[in-house]
């Protein structure tokens, strides 16, 4: 089920965390703004998509900030300008503030055909990155678009990334990262989309097939953390600290729906961690590591590989 989440920019106090609700046969975006700070959440529904034919569930959902707003993404079905038997196409869209393809319905990159991958970041230099997957020629490929105020460009590429892998993106000094899951096992990787590197993160060998991913930083940018869902099913965690990704931990022991997206906002000294358990959405807390387990986790980590 998918779930996105991104700290209030009109209120720190908040997460605006965004979901996909059902009403009779159609979906449309939802919205609950969760408190990180012990305060009443509060809810509100319909953001601009009703009628717009969202894509149904798996469709996957990601929301960042750029151009000075807050946008969310995902599948829409577009209806096509010639009648035929199927008379909508799938593809990329803002599906928050308003509803709109990021490209046009006819380029190829922007219909993800039978994948649900979304993720999206944005950079302080107000340019946008929306990555997807898509076959072509018999390969699955990651769509990487780049939206600024003056262009929408997009370009494919092969990582080797698995056909069930889920996304999740941060700019990271400046560059863009794509976190995706490898075809070749279990582990995580990331794609850097400005420099075209693509690296192994080699503390990840118990990732389950197909896991959601999520990433944040800490409030203060020294710590890259990387949530995913393990083999044994529990919610687990790695970060990237000095240029070494710690060893596996757990972060979340509750309960959590097989096929639940996981969605992470960092408000001071915690990270605030979203998922489905039993069709409702669950709010629990992290803390940064300290000092002692930042060390600690140190010496025990591992540098990123270059992807073979």
């Amino acid at each position: 089920m998918a779930l996105a989440a991104i700290l209030s920019p009109i209120d720190t106090s908040e997460a605006w965390v965004y979901y996909y609700e059902k009403i009779e046969d159609t979906y449309s975006l939802a919205l609950l703004q969760s408190s990180v700070s012990g305060g009443r959440d509060q809810e509100f529904k319909n953001r601009n998509t009703i009628g717009s034919r969202v894509k149904p569930p798996p469709s996957d959902l990601a929301v960042t900030s750029f151009l000075g707003l807050v946008r969310a993404f995902g599948i829409a079905q577009i209806p096509k300008a010639v009648k035929s038997t199927d008379p909508a196409i799938a593809v990329i869209s803002q599906l928050s503030p308003v509803v709109n393809p990021i490209d046009k319905v006819s380029a190829a990159n922007v219909q993800p055909g039978d994948y649900s991958a979304v993720a999206a970041c944005g950079s302080t230099t107000n340019t946008g990155y929306v990555s997807l997957l898509k076959e072509i020629g018999g390969t699955v490929n990651l769509v990487n678009y780049t939206i600024n105020k003056l262009s929408v460009t997009s370009k494919a590429v092969d990582v080797t990334v698995a056909a069930y892998s889920k996304l999740a993106s941060i700019v990271v000094q400046g560059k863009p990262w794509v976190f995706f899951q490898n075809k070749a096992g279990q582990y995580l990787y990331y794609h850097n989309i400005l420099a075209g590197e693509t690296s192994k993160i080699p503390t990840t060998g118990m990732a389950e097939t197909g896991t959601h991913l999520a990433v944040t930083f800490s409030p203060d940018n020294s710590i890259l953390f990387l949530y995913y869902r393990n083999q044994t099913g529990i919610v687990a965690r790695t970060w990237l600290h000095n240029g070494k990704w710690s060893p596996e931990e757990a972060a979340v022991e509750d309960a959590m729906d097989d096929d639940s997206a996981i969605a992470l906002v960092a408000h001071e000294k915690n990270i605030h961690v979203y998922f489905w358990n039993d069709g409702q959405i669950v709010h629990d807390v992290n803390d940064l590591p300290d000092e002692s387990q930042l060390s600690v986790s140190h010496v025990a980590g591992f540098h990123a590989e270059p992807a073979k």
